[in-house]
């Protein structure tokens, strides 16, 4: 009976667990969404100083997210992310914009691959 209600217990703490890491996950991706598009809509209205303290605020709102996604996600698509936000903040201040938005198209794709490779589908499990 012990054995039962140990692996219970168990269970129910790892269900626990990845429901908390999904929603930890898909939470940040609707942020880093909205972050993404504020920028560009800042920029596509020429606002570049708006932009450039907006690609700031990213940036420091990546680096304080990025430490507990660190926990919970793989490293190397956390690493691709952390170095196309860095990259924001210059072309932002340089107004390069094509640069940018190519930076900012890259961020939504890595985002889309960190939220679907912790989705509990299939073809993540095997």
């Amino acid at each position: 009976m012990k054995r039962v209600v140990f692996a219970s217990i168990l269970m129910l703490t790892v269900i626990f667990f990845n429901s908390f890491c999904l929603y930890t996950v898909e939470k940040t991706n609707d942020e880093v969404y909205k972050k993404i598009e504020t920028i560009t809509f800042l920029f596509e209205g020429g606002d570049i100083k708006e932009t450039a303290l907006e690609c700031e605020k990213f940036a420091d709102y990546w680096h304080k997210k990025s430490r507990i996604l660190c926990l919970i996600v793989r490293h190397e698509p956390l690493d691709r992310m952390s170095s196309s936000v860095a990259c924001l903040c210059s072309y932002a201040r340089y107004s390069d914009y094509s640069e940018l938005s190519a930076e900012l198209g890259r961020c939504r794709s890595v985002m889309d691959e960190i939220t679907d490779a912790e989705r509990p589908l299939l073809r993540n499990i095997f």
